[in-house]
């Protein structure tokens, strides 16, 4: 349910990656509202167009590793080869986008509500007159710097002098910062009256680039609890037992691991991806499904596969078996990692050479899982509520 509009509530807005066609992001951003307004505050989305930041100007060629010593037609071979899949997924991935909009836009009217008007730029958001009384930064990888737009607006700057600002959640997405955004985010970091990130690294990080220091918290989704998320989740209506597999960036790692479990246990598999595999004896493919449905799916599920963070914070939370697939090609494991060291769970982590028995893998995150969990829920709504209460001091 949409929040009732109360003039006599101090009005906050929070920017997050909203109406991304993402399930993590819609729900995370669901979840941070929903805790605000129960706070007893007018919560909005700022609805911001993400701003695309200036692309380094390269040879098309560059894009893709050259291996010394072969000749330049070979290089280009391979380029060309490696470009089509990339459209061809991309392709796909777009087709997907489009059928699962629907869906992610009726969430959006039932269950969230959005500022008045929709800005463009950072410019647009400077040049209004802006009302809140607290801004709140967060969660998703907010502050990435390898992500395609400008990350300044999620640092709050075109936030107007004496509101709050505040980072909830925030991450950084990788393991370090490099090169001149340093100076940048060491500016902008500064601007904050409480900082606060889901990740370890990020608390390095936050340190590394500013001096100032930030609080370890859990991700939105973890600040509702395992009944709250039951009563929004939309009925299946699948009867048999399944492995459900959730496979945000399409690896196949993810989907080897998959089958191989669900073959373990004589289960079909139910995939979910920003893509379509090939067609493989044993996996449904589900094209279609919005927010409230991907809960379902998880918490219908025997046993969660996935590499995707909110995937396995989802299955955590719903008390399913899980493992989660690191990828081995980039440096953005370090929230699934954290999340895990955390909560106790370094196991969870599917190891292809490893040997299983449907006893460990069906074993699902017990009462001491759920206990750390619930003193952790405590003291993040503890930190997001104590940030919201600071006076406003700033006069820059």
């Amino acid at each position: 349910t949409v929040y009732e509009k109360d003039s006599g509530r101090s009005k906050v807005a929070i920017l997050t990656f909203q109406r991304a066609i993402n399930y993590g992001a819609a729900l995370q951003a669901y979840a941070l509202q929903r805790v605000i307004s129960e706070m007893g505050y007018q919560c909005e989305l700022l609805d911001l167009d993400r701003p695309a930041k200036p692309a380094p100007k390269r040879s098309w060629l560059a894009s893709y590793r050259r291996k010394t010593g072969e000749p330049l037609g070979r290089q280009i071979s391979w380029a060309l080869g490696a470009l089509g899949v990339r459209v061809r997924g991309r392709l796909v991935g777009m087709l997907l986008e489009r059928l699962r909009r629907p869906s992610f836009r009726e969430f959006e009217r039932n269950h969230m509500r959005f500022s008045p008007r929709r800005y463009r730029s950072i410019t647009a958001l400077k040049d209004t007159s802006l009302d809140y009384a607290a801004y709140v930064a967060g969660s998703d990888q907010v502050w990435n710097p390898e992500f395609p737009w400008d990350p300044e607006p999620y640092f709050l700057t075109f936030a107007p002098p004496g509101a709050i600002r505040i980072a909830y959640a925030a991450s950084f997405g990788v393991n370090s910062i490099e090169g001149a955004v340093r100076d940048s985010y060491n500016r902008w970091l500064k601007g904050f009256d409480a900082i606060s990130v889901r990740e370890d690294v990020g608390e390095r990080l936050v340190v590394d680039l500013s001096g100032c220091s930030a609080s370890l918290v859990l991700d939105p989704t973890f600040l509702l609890g395992h009944s709250e998320w039951a009563a929004l989740a939309q009925p299946t209506n699948l009867s048999r037992p399944y492995v459900f597999c959730y496979n945000l960036r399409d690896s196949a790692e993810t989907d080897i691991a998959a089958i191989k479990l669900g073959q373990l246990l004589g289960l079909p598999v139910l995939r979910l991806g920003s893509s379509l595999a090939a067609p493989q004896r044993g996996v449904q493919q589900l094209a279609i499904a919005g927010p409230a449905r991907f809960i379902s799916l998880i918490q219908g599920a025997n046993l969660v596969v996935t590499n995707s963070f909110h995937g396995m914070a989802f299955a955590i939370n719903l008390g399913r078996p899980f493992y989660s697939i690191l990828n081995t090609k980039d440096n953005m494991n370090s929230r699934m990692i954290s999340l895990l060291k955390m909560l106790e769970l370094p196991d969870r982590t599917y190891d292809p050479a490893g040997r299983y028995c449907p006893e460990v893998v069906l074993d699902t995150p017990g009462a001491e899982v759920q206990c750390r969990l619930r003193i952790m829920r405590g003291q993040s709504r503890e930190f997001l509520a104590s940030a919201l209460r600071l006076p406003k001091q700033r006069g820059d």
